[in-house]
């Protein structure tokens, strides 16, 4: 079977934009400003657009870097944000995108958590549909993997359980399973 030199795969098109999402998101975590207690946030457009820290270490393709991006459709105080999540990881490189949720939306004494500074301190729940391509050191086959993935983050500390499978073989499929900071 011949192969074309010059042909660019999807599967390489996502790996090129996911690098270049995670440079970018990098870049303005490392310029930002933290926020309460030392959280990392960089404030991209204010009260609509955030990048906080995020990395996993998980099965599949170990150690992640998964900065994500927080989109809000108005002031800070909605629970629901937009979540788009770039993967670069030991094995493998991918993309995330859903609802978080926050889940503790007010101050103690009732008072509404409208500051950014409040809001980032969470704890959050979050479902993704994410697409990741293995590839290096990985004990998954080298396959572009989709599928759901549910997140909770307890201020710091960040728990992640997803279902993988190879859109092009439905027997090749894996529970994910990540522990790791951040968002």
């Amino acid at each position: 079977m011949q192969t074309n030199p010059n042909h660019v795969s999807c599967a390489d098109r996502l790996g090129g934009a996911t690098a270049a999402i995670l440079l970018a998101a990098t870049l303005v975590m490392i310029s930002g400003r933290a926020h309460a207690q030392n959280y990392p946030v960089a404030t991209v457009a204010p009260g609509h657009m955030y990048v906080v820290r995020g990395f996993s270490i998980r099965n599949g393709d170990y150690l992640v870097l998964e900065p994500p991006v927080l989109f809000f459709f108005g002031p800070i105080r909605p629970r629901v944000t937009l979540v788009a999540r770039p993967m670069l990881g030991v094995g493998g490189s991918g993309a995330g995108i859903g609802l978080a949720m926050n889940l503790m939306p007010s101050r103690p004494g009732g008072e509404p958590r409208t500051p950014a500074a409040d809001y980032f301190m969470g704890p959050f729940v979050s479902l993704e549909a994410h697409i990741e391509r293995m590839y290096g050191p990985t004990n998954w086959r080298s396959a572009t993997y989709a599928g759901p993935q549910l997140s909770l983050s307890l201020y710091v500390l960040k728990a992640s359980l997803g279902w993988m499978v190879d859109p092009g073989d439905g027997t090749d499929h894996h529970v994910q399973i990540a522990l790791g900071g951040g968002f």
